[in-house]
């Protein structure tokens, strides 16, 4: 028996405390002062608003001069164009990374930062992404909302499942633009990219040991803790 239901979705727990957890889910604590005329959503930004209110106008003003592309809002349009012309003009302080918009590189800059304003409050876990914190949260009520459409697998991660779903399909869709490497995930695609750049993100605090993977720098990092290997 489940009696403790989630006000916001189909969520149900047999405990209170697993209820108020999985809530969590549903909160940000960040004021959202532009509100939808037409239902209960609120956003941060008025640009977020504008995007949500074109799901129920279909009203789309801003046009692409290359191809059909449509657009709420200018600053949506300037982000699409980028995709035509390459251009990323968002660079990090810190290393070579570069990116069109704005937004990836705050979120990007976290891990130089190491800023994780996101707490647990089952446990204390920090998160730099709210999507992380909610993917965490759900090891303590035990939620697998995501489900293969193949069989009965079921995962806490959308990702997981995408992942898991290959298996099925043998659907490879991500293709290497520099070799014939193929992948059904992004995070395979990521790593494998790594061999052509060179990057090597994994760095161990101890020496100057670098890896492009980071199953190899735990590897490494039990030399200087062989107690804990």
């Amino acid at each position: 028996e489940k009696p403790f239901a989630c006000a916001t979705c189909d969520y149900t727990a047999a405990r209170r405390d697993h209820l108020e957890l999985h809530e969590l889910i549903h909160t940000d604590y960040r004021p959202r002062p532009y509100k939808c005329p037409h239902c209960d959503y609120a956003a941060m930004a008025k640009g977020t608003l504008a995007t949500h209110i074109a799901r129920h106008t279909g009203h789309k003003p801003f046009a692409c001069g290359d191809c059909s592309y449509r657009a709420v809002t200018k600053s949506l349009l300037e982000r699409h164009i980028q995709t035509h012309t390459g251009e990323k003009q968002f660079k990090c302080s810190e290393c070579d990374f570069r990116t069109a918009r704005s937004a990836s590189l705050r979120s990007h800059m976290l891990k130089h930062t190491g800023e994780k304003p996101y707490v647990c409050e089952e446990c204390g876990f920090r998160a730099a992404y709210r999507g992380c914190l909610q993917k965490h949260i759900m090891t303590h009520t035990g939620e697998k909302p995501f489900k293969c459409s193949h069989c009965d697998y079921r995962s806490a991660q959308m990702n997981a499942v995408k992942k898991h779903e290959a298996i099925h399909t043998g659907n490879k869709r991500y293709l290497c633009d520099q070799c014939g490497y193929r992948t059904s995930n992004t995070s395979n695609m990521t790593k494998h990219k790594m061999t052509h750049s060179g990057e090597k993100p994994y760095r161990c605090d101890a020496c100057g040991y670098s890896s492009n993977n980071r199953s190899n720098l735990k590897t490494h990092m039990n030399q200087h803790n062989p107690d804990q290997s």
